[in-house]
This record gives structure tokens, sequence and C-alpha cells, in this order.
């Protein structure tokens, strides 16, 4: 299983006054109005990609230069091209008795179908409002075997047709995942693929996410010249940022501000030992979006299974990011304005929550791992923070 950390904020109003008219008979007491909750503003200025994809006719549609551009994306198999040694993929009943050969041809068959072993014919085209291709671009696997595991996982891969994610004005660039996926098994990931919004040419193909990869979202700076992803940082001038490094794996990235990352990392996995490397000193890192590091910490607030997810929560109304380690149970404040001047507050010297909720505070739920939550209670002018740790199952 996924773990998903479940966020959400909400913050109280006050209960307006109930009045009414007298009569000549006692009134019966007024059952007070329940306090609802509101959404707290937790929105920031950072553009996700992906989250802003309009449609025409089905398609996805993009403006550029006034003009609306859809979107099409096809793939299949080249079965006149085999990559690999076929080698077929039997997947027999454990009972050798109820064996039937027919069942292997079966299997074969659909990893067949679905292009094992071959290459495949990934095509995008830009059509214009008349419905003409502006331009046509057509990869194959092998285009995709560097960052994605080399020839021969590729040829294993199932075919599918690439994914839009967006376009890119500053880049002058669209977006597109292209899935690399074993079939019936969660080896593999996505490539990330940019293509010259205007002739189609390829101007960038990386690894976008793999089986265990941090699930951060792909966010966008204010000016939209430079791109956050999990692994790197792309900029609109081709420069980019890797953000990998030895013996360590990405855990989540977090842009802090239109200047500054935040980037966790855990211990790579070591498959000779198969066990996870020591994390040894610091392992959160601020940088500025040229990789220069700017400052460091401590902080294990990752939950894994099959991808890291950082235990993060923005707040506007405070223009802070709060990040809980529940390893060592201690929260992380880090202003937005100025990351530098992060702060690390032990649960066991903040106040815990006592009811009520207070009319200024804002409510934030942290779930990191499915075993508990922990909600927060801020103060939106002060700042000042209480805290419940709930354990499902019973309390702190």
């Amino acid at each position: 299983m996924i773990c998903v950390a479940l966020l959400a904020c909400e913050s109280r109003q006050p209960n307006a006054a109930n009045t009414e008219a007298p009569t000549s008979k006692p009134a019966p007491a007024a059952v007070p109005a329940p306090i609802l909750p509101v959404m707290a503003d937790t929105t920031s200025e950072f553009v996700r990609l992906g989250e802003r994809i309009d449609s025409v006719g089905g398609l996805p549609a993009v403006h550029i230069g006034g003009q609306t551009y859809r979107i099409q994306t096809s793939a299949r198999p080249d079965r006149t091209r085999r990559l690999i040694k076929p080698e077929p993929i039997h997947m027999r009943p454990l009972d050798s008795a109820d064996y039937d050969p027919k069942y292997d041809l079966q299997r074969d068959s659909i990893y067949e179908a679905n292009g094992y072993g071959y290459d495949a014919i990934y095509t995008v085209q830009l059509l214009a409002p008349n419905g003409r291709p502006k331009f046509t671009t057509t990869l194959r696997k092998p285009d995709f075997a560097g960052p994605m595991g080399g020839l021969e996982h590729v040829a294993q891969s199932m075919v599918l047709a690439p994914d839009f994610l967006g376009y890119l004005p500053q880049f002058n660039a669209l977006a597109f995942d292209v899935t690399m996926m074993l079939d019936e098994t969660d080896d593999g990931g996505a490539a990330m693929l940019l293509l010259d919004a205007g002739t189609g040419k390829v101007r960038y193909l990386t690894e976008h996410n793999y089986y265990g990869d941090a699930l951060s979202p792909d966010v966008l700076t204010p000016d939209g010249r430079t791109l956050l992803l999990g692994q790197e940082i792309l900029h609109a001038d081709g420069r980019h940022v890797p953000l990998v490094r030895k013996n360590l794996a990405v855990a989540g990235t977090v842009l802090l501000n239109d200047r500054t990352a935040l980037v966790v990392y855990e211990g790579a996995y070591d498959p000779v030992k198969e066990t996870e490397i020591p994390v040894r000193g610091a392992n959160a890192h601020i940088i500025d979006l040229r990789g220069r590091e700017l400052g460091s910490f401590r902080f294990h607030g990752t939950a894994g299974a099959i991808g890291y997810m950082i235990n993060h929560r923005y707040l506007a109304p405070t223009r802070t990011h709060y990040l809980y380690d529940n390893t060592n149970q201690t929260l992380h404040l880090i202003p937005r304005n100025a990351p530098l001047q992060h702060r690390e507050l032990p649960l066991r010297k903040l106040p815990r929550f006592r009811p009520p909720q207070r009319p200024g505070e804002v409510r934030c739920h942290i779930s990191p791992e499915a075993g508990g939550e922990l909600t927060l209670y801020v103060d939106r002018t002060t700042g000042a923070v209480r805290y419940r740790l709930q354990q499902y199952g019973g309390d702190e």
C-alpha cells in the first residue's frame, strides 16, 4: 500500500448571535447552532504541472500564440523489430497436475500484444485549429533506454501512449510522461519528455519517476522559468541541476519560495546487502535553484512503501511550511520568506490541545503513516502552535 499523507486544514469562526422576538410565553432554551469549520487558505502561488489542462473535443488543448492547439498521442508495438531474445514468461499454477500448455500460450500472446520484447512507435502530434498537424514527433523504445534502466528494461515494458502534462510557455516546450513499466509488475516508472512547442524536436528526456522514488509533485516557480522535479531542477535556459547524491535516495522535494527548495534524502537501497544504506548527518538540505547548498538539518519525516512522501503542509495565513518528523516527534517550521530561519520544535515542548478550538486558530491534520495523525492548532496571527497526536485506536 502506498503511504499517503492525508492533509486537511480548517479554522473556526464565531457563532452568529441568535435573536428572538419576545412572546407572552417563556421561550424554550435556544439550541446553539454548531460552529462550522471553514477551509483555511493553504494554497501557494506555485503551479503544479498537470493540474491546469484544458480539453477541446476530448483532446488536451494548449493556447500558443493566440491560437488553440490540441494534443494527440498514440503508441503501438512494432513487431517487425524484436529488441531482445524471446524469453516467454510462464505463469503456471503451483500444482503441476493442473498445468495446461494452452495457459502459457495465452499468457505469451498477452505479453506479445503488450509489446513485450518488441520495439514500439510513440507518436505526438500538435493539431492546429483546422485539424492539421503542426508537427508530428515519433520516438522508439531505444530512445528511452538511457534514462529508464537500459534497453532490456524498455524492451520488456508495456506500450502506453504518452500522457500530456502541460505547456511551459517560458520553456516553449510541451511536457509528457511516457510510462515504461513491466506488465503485471511494479518494476518501472515514467520518463519525462520535453518537446519544442514550435518544431516538435526533443528538447530533453529524463527519468521522471521510478518505483520507490519520491512522490513529490512537479512544481513551477511563479515566473514559470524553473521546474522542480523529484530528481532534478530544470531551467528554461536549458540548464538542469541533478539532485541525486551518492548512496542516497531523494525522498522528497518542496519548493519553499521562488528562489529556494528543500531536498530530503534517505538511504539508498544496497542490492548486495539487501538493506538500506544508513544516512549519516544532516539529510534535509535547503538549496537555491542552481543547486548551491544554503543550510541543512536532520529530518526523518518521510513515509515510504512504494514511494516516499514528505510529511509536509504549507499554511498561507502564517506563510510557513510545517514538516513533521514522526521518527523523532519533532515539528520543523520553515518561514516562506526566510527559509534559513527554520526552527525545530520537539512535540514534548509544545502545549497539547485542550478544547475549545480558539477562533483565531487554524486546524491542520498530518497523517504521516497509517498508524496515526498529528493535528496542529496554529494561531494565524502569532503563529503559536498547540497539538494533538492521535494513534488510530487511541490517543497519544
